[in-house]
Protein backbone atom coordinates (compact mmCIF):
# COMPACT_ATOMS: atom_id res chain seq x y z
CA UNK A 1 0.00 0.00 0.00
CA UNK A 2 1.19 3.70 -0.73
CA UNK A 3 2.13 5.81 2.45
CA UNK A 4 -0.86 8.76 2.30
CA UNK A 5 2.29 11.55 2.23
CA UNK A 6 3.30 9.31 -1.18
CA UNK A 7 -0.48 9.80 -2.90
CA UNK A 8 -0.91 11.96 -5.42
CA UNK A 9 -4.08 14.68 -6.61
CA UNK A 10 -5.44 14.14 -9.55
CA UNK A 11 -6.83 17.14 -11.19
CA UNK A 12 -10.07 16.70 -13.55
CA UNK A 13 -11.65 18.71 -16.19
CA UNK A 14 -14.44 17.30 -18.32
CA UNK A 15 -15.18 15.17 -15.50
CA UNK A 16 -19.31 15.33 -16.48
CA UNK A 17 -18.49 14.05 -20.25
CA UNK A 18 -18.14 10.50 -21.59
CA UNK A 19 -14.34 9.98 -20.98
CA UNK A 20 -14.20 11.92 -17.56
CA UNK A 21 -16.98 10.09 -15.63
CA UNK A 22 -15.38 6.77 -16.39
CA UNK A 23 -11.79 8.12 -15.47
CA UNK A 24 -13.20 9.80 -12.34
CA UNK A 25 -14.16 6.60 -10.92
CA UNK A 26 -11.16 4.87 -11.57
CA UNK A 27 -8.80 7.50 -9.95
CA UNK A 28 -11.60 7.37 -7.08
CA UNK A 29 -10.74 3.78 -6.64
CA UNK A 30 -6.50 4.09 -7.49
CA UNK A 31 -4.84 3.96 -4.32
CA UNK A 32 -1.56 6.12 -6.03
CA UNK A 33 -4.26 8.94 -5.02
CA UNK A 34 -5.22 10.23 -2.27
CA UNK A 35 -7.43 13.26 -3.97
CA UNK A 36 -9.49 13.59 -6.66
CA UNK A 37 -10.29 17.40 -7.82
CA UNK A 38 -12.59 17.97 -10.46
CA UNK A 39 -13.83 20.86 -12.07
CA UNK A 40 -17.09 21.14 -13.72
CA UNK A 41 -19.91 23.06 -14.51
CA UNK A 42 -22.31 21.36 -12.58
CA UNK A 43 -21.69 19.14 -9.04
CA UNK A 44 -21.25 15.73 -10.15
CA UNK A 45 -23.95 13.38 -8.61
CA UNK A 46 -21.61 11.51 -6.68
CA UNK A 47 -20.12 11.25 -3.22
CA UNK A 48 -16.50 10.08 -1.89
CA UNK A 49 -14.48 10.93 0.79
CA UNK A 50 -11.05 11.67 -1.99
CA UNK A 51 -13.91 13.99 -4.35
CA UNK A 52 -13.35 17.82 -4.77
CA UNK A 53 -15.64 19.38 -6.67
CA UNK A 54 -14.83 23.14 -8.03
CA UNK A 55 -17.73 23.97 -9.89
CA UNK A 56 -16.69 26.70 -12.61
CA UNK A 57 -17.60 27.27 -16.24
CA UNK A 58 -14.30 27.85 -17.06
CA UNK A 59 -14.84 31.25 -19.33
CA UNK A 60 -12.31 32.25 -17.06
CA UNK A 61 -10.03 29.52 -16.15
CA UNK A 62 -7.54 32.60 -14.51
CA UNK A 63 -10.00 33.34 -11.42
CA UNK A 64 -9.27 29.30 -10.61
CA UNK A 65 -5.80 29.35 -11.26
CA UNK A 66 -5.10 28.72 -7.27
CA UNK A 67 -6.78 25.94 -7.17
CA UNK A 68 -4.50 23.96 -9.97
CA UNK A 69 -2.44 22.29 -7.46
CA UNK A 70 -1.60 18.48 -7.89
CA UNK A 71 0.23 16.09 -9.35
CA UNK A 72 -1.22 14.65 -12.47
CA UNK A 73 -3.92 16.97 -14.39
CA UNK A 74 -6.87 14.88 -17.20
CA UNK A 75 -7.91 17.04 -19.75
CA UNK A 76 -11.20 15.54 -21.09
CA UNK A 77 -12.53 18.78 -22.13
CA UNK A 78 -14.00 18.88 -25.92
CA UNK A 79 -17.81 19.31 -28.12
CA UNK A 80 -18.91 19.01 -31.42
CA UNK A 81 -19.43 21.86 -33.78
CA UNK A 82 -23.36 21.28 -33.64
CA UNK A 83 -22.78 21.97 -29.99
CA UNK A 84 -20.29 25.00 -29.81
CA UNK A 85 -22.56 26.86 -32.74
CA UNK A 86 -19.26 27.69 -34.51
CA UNK A 87 -15.74 27.03 -34.93
CA UNK A 88 -14.40 29.73 -32.93
CA UNK A 89 -16.64 28.44 -30.04
CA UNK A 90 -15.34 25.24 -31.16
CA UNK A 91 -11.90 26.41 -30.75
CA UNK A 92 -12.02 28.07 -27.93
CA UNK A 93 -12.95 24.67 -25.92
CA UNK A 94 -11.01 22.14 -27.93
CA UNK A 95 -7.49 24.32 -28.46
CA UNK A 96 -7.76 27.76 -26.08
CA UNK A 97 -8.90 25.89 -23.10
CA UNK A 98 -6.44 22.91 -22.79
CA UNK A 99 -4.14 25.12 -24.02
CA UNK A 100 -4.50 27.80 -20.73
CA UNK A 101 -5.18 25.49 -18.33
CA UNK A 102 -1.68 23.67 -19.40
CA UNK A 103 0.04 26.73 -18.99
CA UNK A 104 -1.58 27.67 -15.58
CA UNK A 105 -0.98 23.97 -14.41
CA UNK A 106 3.14 24.42 -15.40
CA UNK A 107 3.43 27.67 -13.47
CA UNK A 108 1.70 26.07 -10.84
CA UNK A 109 4.33 23.29 -10.55
CA UNK A 110 2.19 20.19 -12.42
CA UNK A 111 4.59 17.82 -13.86
CA UNK A 112 2.43 15.64 -15.51
CA UNK A 113 -0.32 16.88 -18.51
CA UNK A 114 -3.05 13.69 -20.20
CA UNK A 115 -4.75 15.19 -22.92
CA UNK A 116 -7.41 13.47 -25.07
CA UNK A 117 -7.03 14.59 -28.95
CA UNK A 118 -8.36 12.31 -32.22
CA UNK A 119 -6.87 9.95 -34.49
CA UNK A 120 -5.86 11.96 -37.19
CA UNK A 121 -4.59 14.93 -35.39
CA UNK A 122 -2.31 17.30 -37.54
CA UNK A 123 -1.78 20.95 -37.64
CA UNK A 124 -1.41 21.54 -40.85
CA UNK A 125 -4.45 19.02 -41.63
CA UNK A 126 -7.34 20.52 -44.03
CA UNK A 127 -9.85 19.12 -41.86
CA UNK A 128 -10.89 21.74 -39.58
CA UNK A 129 -11.51 19.41 -36.49
CA UNK A 130 -8.07 17.31 -36.98
CA UNK A 131 -5.99 20.87 -37.65
CA UNK A 132 -7.66 22.24 -34.26
CA UNK A 133 -6.75 18.86 -32.45
CA UNK A 134 -3.47 18.93 -34.36
CA UNK A 135 -2.80 22.74 -33.12
CA UNK A 136 -3.70 21.83 -29.38
CA UNK A 137 -1.13 19.46 -29.32
CA UNK A 138 2.02 21.40 -30.83
CA UNK A 139 0.86 24.48 -28.20
CA UNK A 140 0.85 21.80 -24.79
CA UNK A 141 4.65 20.37 -26.13
CA UNK A 142 5.75 24.05 -25.54
CA UNK A 143 5.41 23.85 -21.63
CA UNK A 144 7.70 21.27 -21.08
CA UNK A 145 5.84 19.39 -18.64
CA UNK A 146 7.85 16.07 -17.06
CA UNK A 147 5.30 14.10 -18.60
CA UNK A 148 2.75 15.10 -21.66
CA UNK A 149 0.33 11.77 -22.61
CA UNK A 150 -1.51 12.63 -25.67
CA UNK A 151 -4.38 10.25 -26.52
CA UNK A 152 -5.22 9.80 -30.01
CA UNK A 153 -8.49 7.57 -29.89
CA UNK A 154 -10.78 6.55 -32.57
CA UNK A 155 -14.75 6.30 -32.10
CA UNK A 156 -15.19 6.63 -28.14
CA UNK A 157 -17.78 4.05 -27.60
CA UNK A 158 -20.07 4.64 -24.67
CA UNK A 159 -23.41 5.98 -23.05
CA UNK A 160 -23.84 9.58 -23.87
CA UNK A 161 -25.84 12.18 -21.89
CA UNK A 162 -27.05 13.35 -24.94
CA UNK A 163 -27.49 11.73 -28.47
CA UNK A 164 -25.02 12.24 -31.48
CA UNK A 165 -25.97 11.25 -34.54
CA UNK A 166 -23.34 11.06 -36.37
CA UNK A 167 -21.52 9.14 -33.31
CA UNK A 168 -24.68 6.84 -33.38
CA UNK A 169 -24.30 6.11 -36.88
CA UNK A 170 -20.41 5.28 -37.06
CA UNK A 171 -21.04 3.17 -33.86
CA UNK A 172 -23.72 0.99 -35.69
CA UNK A 173 -21.42 0.46 -38.50
CA UNK A 174 -18.45 -0.33 -35.93
CA UNK A 175 -19.98 -3.18 -34.30
CA UNK A 176 -21.20 -4.37 -37.70
CA UNK A 177 -18.17 -4.74 -39.17
CA UNK A 178 -15.75 -4.64 -36.18
CA UNK A 179 -14.06 -8.09 -37.08
CA UNK A 180 -12.43 -5.98 -40.20
CA UNK A 181 -10.16 -3.54 -37.77
CA UNK A 182 -6.94 -6.03 -37.86
CA UNK A 183 -3.34 -5.54 -38.61
CA UNK A 184 -2.66 -1.79 -40.26
CA UNK A 185 -6.43 -0.73 -38.98
CA UNK A 186 -6.49 -1.79 -35.79
CA UNK A 187 -5.45 2.30 -34.96
CA UNK A 188 -9.29 2.54 -36.33
CA UNK A 189 -10.95 0.41 -33.67
CA UNK A 190 -13.34 2.27 -31.68
CA UNK A 191 -12.38 2.43 -28.06
CA UNK A 192 -14.45 1.83 -25.08
CA UNK A 193 -14.26 5.03 -23.08
CA UNK A 194 -13.54 3.03 -20.10
CA UNK A 195 -10.71 1.32 -21.96
CA UNK A 196 -9.32 5.11 -22.77
CA UNK A 197 -9.81 6.16 -19.07
CA UNK A 198 -7.74 3.03 -18.03
CA UNK A 199 -5.05 3.58 -20.45
CA UNK A 200 -4.82 7.52 -18.73
CA UNK A 201 -4.24 6.46 -15.45
CA UNK A 202 -1.80 3.56 -15.95
CA UNK A 203 -0.01 6.21 -17.96
CA UNK A 204 0.09 8.83 -15.33
CA UNK A 205 1.14 5.90 -12.85
CA UNK A 206 3.98 4.62 -15.30
CA UNK A 207 5.65 7.31 -15.50
CA UNK A 208 5.77 6.34 -19.44
CA UNK A 209 7.39 10.06 -20.17
CA UNK A 210 5.87 12.29 -22.61
CA UNK A 211 4.51 10.76 -26.15
CA UNK A 212 1.52 9.83 -28.17
CA UNK A 213 -0.45 7.06 -27.99
CA UNK A 214 -2.81 6.10 -30.92
CA UNK A 215 -5.84 3.43 -30.65
CA UNK A 216 -4.07 0.07 -30.91
CA UNK A 217 -1.82 1.28 -27.49
CA UNK A 218 -5.31 2.56 -25.81
CA UNK A 219 -6.84 -0.76 -26.13
CA UNK A 220 -3.57 -2.81 -24.80
CA UNK A 221 -3.33 -0.54 -22.11
CA UNK A 222 -7.03 -0.41 -21.09
CA UNK A 223 -7.25 -4.14 -20.99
Amino acid sequence: MVESRDRKTALVFGATGLTGRALTGLLLDDHHYARVVVFTRRPLRQNHSKLETIVNDLKEPESIAGKIQGNDVFCCLGTTMKKAGSKEAFRTVDLELPVKLAEIARANGVGKFLVISSIGADPDSRNFYLRTKGQMEKELEKFNFRQLSVFRPSLLIGERDEFRLGEAIGKFFYTLFSFLFIGPVKKYKGVNVRKLAKAMVKAANDDSGSRIYLTNEILEMGR
